[in-house]
């Protein structure tokens, strides 16, 4: 990622992405995307972290004439894309999350989870390291 760090942006061209692991290397960066749509990606544009454009060639051009010639806008992009990193993608906040998904599925009655044939409370409350959840 050392790399990446000295980018002005990062344009991936993809036409299709699920969870992209190099527009989230670079946001941790500090590197603005320009991504397209069809990178399924909206937390970059809810963020102000980048910019996402239609699978279009104009489009992109000027997308990329905007973010390469406004130093501020990338410098402001940059920040809020680490910040979106840091708040919604570290492994801590994915285990936060799933946490939070199997205690709302847990029933108060048994303790049984919902829908996950097998998986009692007692394994929601013990995490891999042992310690006990609150």
């Amino acid at each position: 990622m050392g790399g990446l760090r000295r980018r002005e942006l990062l344009l991936p061209p993809s036409r299709q992405e699920g969870l992209s692991v190099a527009i989230l290397e670079a946001l941790a960066c500090r590197v603005p995307p320009v991504i397209s749509d069809a990178c399924h990606f909206p937390e970059v544009q809810q963020a102000s972290a980048g910019e996402i454009v239609p699978l279009d060639a104009a489009a992109l051009a000027q997308s990329l004439a905007r973010v390469l010639g406004d130093p501020d806008a990338r410098a402001r992009m940059g920040a809020a894309g680490r910040d979106l990193v840091e708040g919604h993608f570290t492994w801590e906040r994915v285990v936060d999350r799933l946490r939070d998904v199997y205690q709302s599925a847990r029933t108060p009655r048994d303790g049984i989870l919902r829908g996950v044939p097998g998986m009692t409370q007692d394994i929601v409350r013990k995490p891999l390291d042992g310690a006990g959840m609150a």
